[in-house]
């Protein structure tokens, strides 16, 4: 077991904003869009919600990775384990990864739109932010520097994709759609964020949910 969190926890030089490691996983997300736009049909639903299911899929477990990397450490040849609060997976960017999942699988026509609708929206614009300067989410260890640039990778391509097969509309309506998604999502927050300081979790713990605490 010690062995294998030391390999999860490798570590390498902390990559800097458009060096090598940065552009390759630029380059990755629009050659995985153009494919995904090429390969994938339009107008097939079936297809649509597979692609969906599986990023998000891939990002949770990617996710799970993180959570596990932040929780244990090796000090002395014994296993630590101390969750970091801070890491919670209810920032802004975690958001897509499960609202795909649930977009992927929700036959309601009306929520699946909504859920679309934010992919295509907020959290495509949010991806693009992160992808293009990436400088509070790069650290010195590989596996973490993999998972950062997947996830917000995926919300470009998700939201591209989603957009230029016209599943989702380019139109101002489609932000409104999107806009109940959001609010949830920050509500979810804050009422974490209230948890978090009437508990006492912020006297030793950072926790700040979507950063608005």
């Amino acid at each position: 077991m010690e062995k294998l969190i030391e390999i999860l926890d490798s570590k390498m030089t902390t990559p800097e904003p458009f060096g090598w490691f940065h552009l390759l996983w630029i380059a990755a997300a629009v050659i995985g869009g153009i494919l995904l736009c090429k390969f994938v049909k339009p107008g097939n639903e079936k297809q649509m919600r597979a692609v969906l299911i599986w990023i998000s899929a891939i990002a949770i477990l990617s996710e799970i990775y993180k959570q596990f990397n932040y929780t244990f450490t090796v000090s002395d040849g014994t296993i630590v384990a101390d969750y970091q609060w801070y890491a919670f997976p209810l920032q802004f960017c975690c958001m897509p990864m499960f609202i795909g999942l649930a977009a992927g699988l929700i036959k309601n026509k009306k929520i699946h739109d909504a859920l679309c609708a934010f992919l295509a929206t907020y959290s495509l614009f949010a991806g693009i932010c992160v992808m293009l300067y990436p400088v509070t989410v790069f650290v010195d260890t590989v596996g973490i520097n993999i998972q950062t640039m997947f996830c917000h990778g995926s919300m470009i391509v998700i939201g591209v994709y989603l957009l230029a097969t016209g599943h989702v509309k380019l139109e101002h309506k489609t932000i409104l759609k999107a806009l109940p998604v959001f609010a949830i999502g920050v509500t979810i927050a804050t009422i974490m964020n209230e948890v978090a300081y009437y508990t006492g979790l912020l006297e030793q713990h950072d926790f700040n949910m979507f950063f608005i605490s």
